[in-house]
């Protein structure tokens, strides 16, 4: 993970790369990106009290589940990447934090691969969604 920090933004990136593999039979195991990158981008919209951030998150494919009276010619849930916008603050009014949250902001359609409790192969994942969160520290 990198962060570069100023006085006027801090930016996180990340990346993971793994390779998951059934230890007994050496297939690929369902449900595990090859890649994993995150960027996070943060901004003071009030010095030391509010501020915004925009995160961006990238999945690679994924195998799914198929069992074998049903094949698929690709059995892979596609790559995805989505966009969250937070506004958080930090000692607003004292022990105070209020934070509001836009995730999946671009409405980005994807799915999961379902688990074998599943009737179907994919799971569809929440379009754009919003929360608010107060917290007060006494």
């Amino acid at each position: 993970m990198e962060t570069f920090w100023t006085n006027h933004l801090n930016a996180r990136l990340s990346y993971a790369r793994q390779e998951v593999e059934d230890r007994t039979t050496h297939k690929t195991l369902s449900d595990s990106p090859a890649h994993l990158v995150k960027l996070n981008l943060t901004v003071p919209v009030m010095p030391d009290k509010l501020f915004a951030n925009l995160e961006s998150q990238y999945t690679s494919e994924r195998l799914m589940l198929t069992p074998l009276a049903r094949p698929i010619v690709d059995p892979h849930a596609g790559a995805f990447g989505v966009l969250n916008f937070t506004l958080f603050s930090h000692n607003l009014v004292k022990g105070l934090d209020l934070s509001a949250g836009v995730y999946n902001l671009l409405d980005k359609k994807y799915s999961d691969p379902a688990t074998p409790f599943h009737q179907q192969d994919l799971i569809a994942q929440n379009g754009r969604t919003f929360r608010v969160k107060l917290t007060y520290r006494f």
